[in-house]
């Protein structure tokens, strides 16, 4: 979770998500981001911390949060053969369905959307994403 204005870091990012997801939230008003690549493990606490984090930044910098908008952005996932990317992409859906933020999906390139069929095999089109923390682009 970072600020806009932060010295050290112009951009931050994931890659290689397959079955894993790569979840970018950012509140507009402050411009504070978050960035996580989840992998179904502790998936509802890394989430909750994230949100917490993120709403106690954007507090910080005087924005009101009842409640934070927050846009969100899901890459990563797949047609796996498994069902590893339905079942986090479930997961993930459900958590931000039961938060009390006001959570808005602006990006969802994941699972079926997020599947080619090649040779046989399925794979997944986009694997990471990056964001430019003072503009969010």
């Amino acid at each position: 979770v970072i600020t806009p204005d932060d010295s050290s870091v112009s951009v931050i990012g994931s890659q290689d998500a397959t079955t894993c997801h790569i979840v970018v939230l950012r509140d507009e008003t402050s411009g504070v981001t978050a960035l996580c690549h989840l992998d179904g493990s502790n998936t509802h606490q890394g989430l909750s911390d994230m949100l917490t984090k993120l709403e106690t930044l954007s507090r910080a910098r005087g924005v009101p949060t009842d409640p934070l908008r927050v846009d969100c952005h899901v890459v990563g996932g797949f047609l796996d053969d498994r069902g590893y990317s339905h079942h986090l992409t479930k997961e993930i859906i459900r958590i931000f369905s039961g938060h009390g933020t006001d959570i808005h999906l602006r990006t969802a390139c994941f699972t079926d959307l997020n599947n080619r069929y090649s040779r046989g095999v399925h794979w997944p089109v986009v694997y990471g994403i990056a964001v430019n923390v003072a503009t969010g682009e």
